[in-house]
């Protein structure tokens, strides 16, 4: 679409069209099937009334591009410090991406006019290897914090339109799982679409499907939060037995984290809502 949109409107139906203003021209686009991928705030969703449901965040995650990490680039970290959970995605040449989940009682740690000084400074004191990387870095791009919230909706679709990516309701980034919800849902769609699939009722398959994906996801953030970022006097305990359950490979929790890489459909459904690990992280 073009730069400058305003005023989107979408009527759904077996003809459905999208008209929006650039300036003060009008315009009219007639299509078989409109697809709504403008992500969060998404004006097709909201033309429509496709209404999300919500599930509020337990951390809050802040993001900084970084020059100058030192030591080896041969493998990414993951690591819980004092304020939550920290994760360092490198890049090459000495550029990384870096993270920090907190509680949301610290959403506004990293927005102050100081704030990315103090990502950094509260990454180079974690301890061990991690934290010696980080001494060095630099910010090389902003610093941006948003919620960990999940939304989703059961029926992401209408008659002509369907809904994909953020659109259609987004997973908690504390998972880093948005880049392949959006593209698996794209690629179902697409197929759909090749398909014949115009109404409602054909796109029934693909609401079921990434009903279920969500939730395996949003239950898979809930138990790292619950592991390593909700704060509480057994935190660090929490912590430890989240180490040492990964480390072991325990049944009731390591193929839960394992979906997190392999994809949510690899989730064992006996793991249903995931008691089992509540129970092993509240362990006594």
């Amino acid at each position: 679409m073009e730069r400058g949109v305003a005023g989107v409107e979408v009527i759904p139906g077996a003809r459905p069209q999208v008209t929006y203003r650039v300036g003060d021209a009008h315009r009219r686009v007639d299509a078989t099937v409109v697809v709504g991928a403008d992500g969060r705030g998404s004006a097709v969703r909201r033309a429509v009334g496709i209404e999300l449901e919500r599930q509020d965040a337990d951390g809050f995650v802040a993001g900084l591009l970084v020059d100058g990490v030192g030591g080896a680039a041969d493998h990414d970290a993951v690591c819980d410090h004092e304020l939550g959970l920290f994760l360092l995605i490198h890049q090459g040449g000495g550029r990384a991406r870096a993270y920090h989940v907190v509680p949301p009682a610290l959403r506004t740690r990293y927005a102050s006019d100081g704030g990315t000084q103090q990502f950094l400074r509260d990454a180079a004191a974690i301890d061990g290897p991690v934290g010696a990387m980080m001494t060095t870095a630099r910010a090389a791009g902003p610093c941006a914090a948003v919620a960990g919230t999940d939304t989703w909706t059961p029926t992401p679709y209408l008659d002509g339109v369907v809904l994909v990516g953020d659109a259609a309701g987004h997973n908690d980034p504390t998972a880093g799982c948005g880049l392949s919800i959006a593209m698996r849902d794209v690629r179902i769609v697409r197929d759909l679409i090749v398909e014949g699939a115009r109404h409602h009722a054909d796109f029934e398959s693909y609401g079921a499907e990434r009903t279920e994906r969500m939730r395996r996801l949003r239950l898979l953030a809930d138990v790292i939060n619950a592991g390593c970022v909700v704060p509480g006097p057994d935190r660090t305990q929490r912590r430890a037995r989240l180490d040492a359950a990964l480390s072991e490979m325990h049944p009731a929790l390591f193929p839960l984290i394992l979906g997190m890489y392999a994809g949510p459909e690899f989730i064992p459904a006996e793991l249903g809502d995931g008691t089992a690990a509540y129970e092993l992280l509240r362990a006594a």
